[in-house]
């Protein structure tokens, strides 16, 4: 478990944690879930956050309490050709920041020395979570921007008729935006609450902070929105080509079933074989039938040629 303090000149600095949280005093606490049991001794919240802190998977979410919030938050990255959630949990109050990691990636503790060497900053509480919520959105303009890349990409391979996989795309595109659905429906949540500031959580100054992030949140989610129709628009233009190729199919199908049926009619008509049929003994009927069947095909060409259908 690492401790930083807000000391008096507003400055976020590394500490040590004692156990009680004076009156005046501000302080950040980082640490992993299976530490969560025993510094609770300290705060006493909830058992229902607790068990939602020692899941292994835990859902996005935010719950409102008299004095403090609780929620679960994730920051995503891209690796490996794909969109990872990293989640975390927090506690929030006047005078604590507890934030729960879960991943070995140590993004939390890189962010909290970043704070401490911005020398100039004046810190509050509120502020510096408003910092964290900045970081955790920080890259996402750059993700969103990729994800309409390859939308835009997979609408030009439809529309040169390319060979593709485009029902595992479009399932990979959905996906990645669902994550990013799930990652800004509480962040949008604990924005309002901290708007509305009805726990005195938030200080007077950080507020207009959590305004403007809310703003970009808002904007982020409607740009997933505006993605997904986007991508509905592509699948839509892919049926459409799909339905063009099958109709070209059925149009040279008939075209070569209009051809021999002709055919077909004059080898069931003289396949009989009566007795009776003049044309049986005629010297040349081999070859009237014959000329009849190239006539019958040309003036299904003919046809065809004339009225466009070919």
């Amino acid at each position: 478990m690492q401790c930083f303090k807000i000391t008096r000149e507003k400055k976020l600095s590394a500490s040590e944690f004692k156990g009680v949280i004076e009156e005046n005093e501000q302080v950040l606490l980082i640490m992993s879930k299976d530490e969560i049991k025993y510094y609770n001794t300290y705060f006493n919240w909830p058992s229902r956050t607790i068990h939602t802190c020692l899941s292994n998977k835990p859902i996005p979410q935010v719950e409102v309490y008299e004095k403090f919030d609780f929620g679960v938050l994730q920051k995503i990255t891209f690796n490996s050709n794909q969109y990872i959630t990293q989640p975390f949990s927090f506690y929030i109050a006047s005078n604590y920041l507890v934030l729960i990691y879960y991943s070995e990636d140590q993004w939390v503790q890189t962010f909290c020395q970043a704070l401490i060497k911005e020398q100039e900053a004046k810190y509050d509480m509120s502020y510096v979570f408003f910092r964290l919520l900045d970081e955790v959105i920080q890259m996402d303009y750059y993700y969103l921007d990729n994800i309409s890349k390859v939308i835009g990409e997979l609408e030009e391979n439809v529309l040169n008729e390319e060979d593709i996989e485009f029902s595992k795309e479009m399932i990979t595109i959905r996906k990645n935006l669902a994550i990013f659905k799930r990652h800004y429906d509480p962040l949008v949540d604990i924005m309002e609450d901290f708007v509305g500031n009805e726990n005195s959580i938030c200080s007077s100054q950080s507020i207009r902070y959590f305004k403007m992030l809310k703003s970009r949140v808002n904007r982020l989610r409607m740009q997933v929105d505006s993605l997904g129709e986007y991508a509905t628009h592509v699948r839509e233009a892919y049926d459409a080509q799909v339905d063009i190729k099958q109709n070209r199919i059925m149009k040279y199908f008939t075209f070569i079933t209009s051809v021999f049926l002709p055919l077909t009619l004059i080898a069931g008509w003289y396949g009989m074989n009566f007795t009776t049929m003049p044309e049986l003994t005629w010297k040349y009927g081999y070859i009237y039938v014959i000329a009849i069947s190239l006539l019958s095909s040309f003036l299904c060409l003919y046809c065809f040629k004339k009225k466009r259908w070919m």
